[in-house]
């Protein structure tokens, strides 16, 4: 959520409460009450079964961001969205990165940002920060911007 959080900073009319996978009783009041809600499973269709057949996690706008996503599973955005009946534009992916995930573990992040932007040599980098651009662009549509 570093990427987002930063790209939607610029934009002074979006909050973004992180609620991590808390079920505390105030996470879940505000939780209906928000313009969106954005849910992170990883690529694992018993866990995406869950948080969409589950009732305590029914939200009237809700997108959907599967981590670590390796396009050859046969758990794949397509399938998912077809499934689960997710249209396609509440849909997006993070690539699996291993990466960036040792840089957000260390708290560096944001270094990786800069760096990946800067070296266009690397093919997954690109394509990763490419995904992650396009998932934001999808967040601020499910919004209505």
């Amino acid at each position: 959520m570093d990427f987002f959080s930063a790209f939607f900073r610029q934009r002074q009319e979006i909050q973004c409460l992180f609620c991590d996978s808390r079920q505390e009783e105030r996470t879940l009041q505000l939780l209906p009450r928000a313009d969106l809600t954005v849910v992170i499973c990883r690529q694992n269709y018993q866990e995406l079964c869950s948080w969409v057949t589950g009732e305590l996690y029914r939200f009237t706008n809700c997108f959907y961001i599967i981590i670590d996503y390796i396009p050859e599973k046969d758990c794949s955005l397509p399938r998912i969205s077809r499934d689960f009946r997710i249209p396609p534009s509440r849909l997006a992916c993070i690539p699996y990165n291993p990466e960036y995930r040792e840089a957000a573990r260390r708290g560096n992040s944001l270094r990786y940002w800069r760096a990946c932007k800067k070296r266009c040599v690397c093919t997954a980098g690109i394509y990763f920060y490419r995904e992650l651009q396009r998932g934001a662009r999808a967040i601020l549509q499910a919004l209505g911007e």
